[in-house]
């Protein structure tokens, strides 16, 4: 006779919220999380800033010349001249409006057109000092990839200097599909603008009008893995009322991270005016003017991102860096003495940290921590095994939790919680079904074991075509790990149970909240199928749960709906994940 693994759901002495703050994102200007994922714009160097003899992506044709100045670059067509951009980042759809947007000047008699795909419009009388063009125009027919083209005719000449083309109906130059898909998943926060890119992101330029901003070169980094999609420049189009207005929409908490490296800490000191100050400071008062009387009401503050990896002066001086942290939170606090601050802390590097916390950890209210198990620049990133990624937990998670905390406390004298803020399988890439799994065998363990560790908060990296939601041209879906996500939404917020005899490639994670008691496990295996009984402290022999088995299908991940009895023997494919719920009480 077969004797079957047994996973008891015991209530546990004291009781447990499993943290809604376990469940945030990162939301990070990179690669294709913005361009050609949550924005709606669907031309790519749409400002021309990328280009030497020709503007990255555009084509120029007849009298047509290309320059970059101190001021800006810009396109001069003169009669005859166009530049053109092959489009396939989004389809035109019969019946659908799109706007069409230009900013341009003229000099003489010139008419500027824009066609492609069946949609057009013609501008006259264009004056000399730069102005904005618009025309919104419904597509005739479908075109999945079509070319746009801008032209002159006449004995003047028009000067380009920027150009839009989006669906009419987008929510501040955002995607409205993408925008449904990240509210279906309610992240409790979402941290912005990194991250890497966090550095690099003077927000000041946002409070221009789109076209108008200067776009943003990562020059801090090495390689093209921050922009490298869109030949490392971004247009600056999420600007810091954007973003706050898509946390509005999506339900989310803004948290934001201040550069420190090669941006002026004034600029922080201002941001923080700017969202939190009345309208009677300087700031608050032109949030106020530009149609946001309310403070925005930011809590938690990071300052900083991974200084001890691209720090510069501040890397290789942690003390230096320990110094400045403390210059810059203490004319963060004069402003709004209320927020919270997270500090850089890398267990990998107990040197640097040392020098840093001995210094800064009296302004810190909480050390941001990251982890993943590879990335793009991991030699073993192709050659992993399905060993090492099942075993993710015991090998590499845990050891760097405790790896973490043995360090934290042998430097304070209190205990600062840690920010998960940068957590995933992977970066840089969509979902995969191995990132399926190892990302549900990390969900499964903070849902049981955050408050064990001191993790306050844990944010994903990133939810946009690198894991949770695909944003492909016709439509956005939830990715592998964002079906994850919605399977285990019924854990935020409910009171934590423990999940007992889980191990050997089995994971497992239970709560009892409003829908009654909900068991999540993950097979760690992706070779082997889990065979287990199910038993709890105030689970009836013969109890019904119903609910999904998640596996990774030929098209994507795909669902299963099941039904499991208490005491009965359960199965759980290679590599699945299943949600399940019990209505009985636990």
């Amino acid at each position: 006779m077969t004797v079957y693994p047994t996973i008891h759901i015991a209530c546990p002495e004291q009781p447990q919220t499993i943290r809604p703050a376990l469940f945030g994102c990162n939301l990070e200007v990179t690669r294709r999380t913005f361009w050609a994922g949550l924005s709606a714009q669907m031309l790519n160097n749409r400002k021309f800033f990328a280009g030497t003899e020709e503007p990255c992506a555009w084509k120029l044709a007849g009298d047509a010349v290309y320059s970059r100045e101190e001021t800006g670059c810009r396109v001069r067509l003169a009669g005859g001249g166009s530049v053109l951009q092959d489009v396939s980042v989004r389809p035109l759809c019969r019946g659908r409006a799109y706007q069409i947007r230009v900013l341009a000047a003229a000099q003489g008699d010139i008419t500027l057109s824009a066609e492609g795909g069946g949609i057009s419009a013609a501008w006259t009388g264009i004056g000399g000092e730069p102005q904005t063009l618009t025309a919104t125009i419904s597509a005739p027919g479908d075109r999945e990839c079509f070319s746009f083209c801008l032209r002159a005719e006449g004995t003047g000449a028009v000067t380009l200097y920027a150009v839009s083309l989006m669906e009419a109906d987008h929510f501040h130059g955002m995607r409205r599909d993408v925008l449904e898909r990240l509210k279906e998943l309610a992240p409790a926060e979402l941290r912005f603008p990194g991250g890497c890119f966090a550095e690099v992101y003077r927000w000041k330029d946002s409070l221009l009008p789109p076209d108008q901003r200067p776009p943003v070169q990562p020059t801090l980094y090495e390689g093209d893995f921050l922009l490298g999609d869109t030949f490392g420049q971004d247009c600056m189009d999420l600007g810091i009322d954007e973003f706050m207005a898509l946390c509005a929409y999506v339900g989310a908490a803004p948290v934001l991270t201040v550069p420190m490296i090669i941006i002026s800490n004034q600029d922080s000191i201002d941001l923080v005016e700017y969202c939190n100050g009345g309208p009677q400071t300087a700031w608050g008062r032109q949030r106020a003017e530009r149609g946001h009387p309310a403070p925005y009401a930011v809590r938690d503050w990071y300052v900083g991102n991974e200084l001890y990896y691209f720090g510069r002066r501040l890397r290789e001086d942690p003390s230096l860096a320990a110094e400045e942290t403390r210059a810059l939170v203490a004319a963060m606090k004069a402003v709004d003495p209320s927020i919270r601050i997270i500090g850089c802390f890398c267990p990998s590097l107990p040197e640097w940290t040392a020098g840093y916390l001995r210094g800064a950890a009296a302004v810190l209210d909480a050390l941001s921590l990251h982890f993943y198990l590879t990335d793009p620049f991991a030699p073993n990133r192709h050659t992993m095994s399905d060993t090492v990624r099942a075993r993710v937990l015991p090998d590499a998670f845990v050891p760097l939790l405790k790896e973490g905390k043995q360090l934290a406390d042998s430097l304070l004298e209190q205990s600062l919680p840690f920010s998960l803020d940068e957590w995933g399988y992977n970066w840089g890439e969509r979902g995969t079904p191995v990132s399926m799994t190892v990302d549900a065998l990390l969900l499964t363990y903070l849902c049981a074991h955050a408050d064990d560790w001191g993790i306050e908060k844990a944010l994903y990296f990133h939810p946009i075509n690198e894991g949770l939601i695909l944003a492909d041209p016709k439509e956005a879906r939830l990715d592998y790990t964002g079906r994850v996500f919605r399977l285990f939404a019924g854990h935020r917020g409910a009171q934590r149970l423990e999940a007992k005899g889980a191990g050997d490639g089995l994971a497992a994670a239970a709560s009892w909240g409003p829908e009654g008691l909900l068991i999540t496990l993950v097979n760690a295996a992706r070779q082997n199928t889990q065979r287990f009984r199910l038993t709890g402290d105030r689970l009836s022999e013969g109890t019904e749960g119903h609910g999904v088995i998640l596996t990774a299908g030929e098209n994507g991940p795909e669902d299963t709906l099941v039904s499991w009895r208490v005491g009965d023997v359960c199965t759980l494919p290679p590599g699945a994940v299943a949600a399940i719920h019990f209505l009985q009480e636990a």
